[in-house]
């Protein structure tokens, strides 16, 4: 089963309890609480009681969550080959990796802007990372900067 249907399965389960739990409280309202305890002391009790059930599933979900094994990581390609990098990529890596712009990378490529962000990505899909950071992170782990 996915995780989604399962989650899904809980949300229902547990608001299934929490109804039958509120049908049991109004005939006990009725009879017996009604008479005897103040409105206010009931409220905090049907209140305490949601606080411990919400507590209880927030503890059940981020067990669930930590217990999951971690995806394993894509093997990283051994070298430049491997990535495929266009001369342009690379040229484009490097400046990024030196501090530049977008704006400042295509003034020195005599490229447009729009260009250089294609670069980018194509780079962000090849390194398989988000952002320029991780980018070239990941590009000096694997040697593809001169220093």
């Amino acid at each position: 089963m996915n995780a989604d249907w399962i989650l899904k399965q809980k949300v229902l389960l547990y608001g299934s309890l929490a109804g039958a739990l509120l049908l049991v409280f109004r005939v006990v309202e009725h009879h017996v609480m009604v008479e005897r305890v103040s409105i206010e002391l009931y409220a905090a009790l049907i209140a305490g009681l949601f606080l411990v059930l919400g507590a209880w599933v927030g503890y059940q979900t981020t067990q669930e969550k930590s217990s999951a094994p971690d995806p394993t990581p894509q093997a990283l390609p051994s070298s430049v080959e491997e990535l495929d990098l266009s001369a342009r990529e690379k040229e484009v890596l490097q400046l990024m990796a030196d501090g530049l712009s977008n704006r400042e990378i295509g003034e020195r490529l005599f490229i447009s802007e729009n260009t250089v962000k294609t670069h980018v990505a194509h780079l962000f899909v090849k390194l398989d990372v988000k952002r320029r950071t991780q980018a070239i992170r990941k590009a000096r782990e694997q040697q593809l900067l001169s220093l």
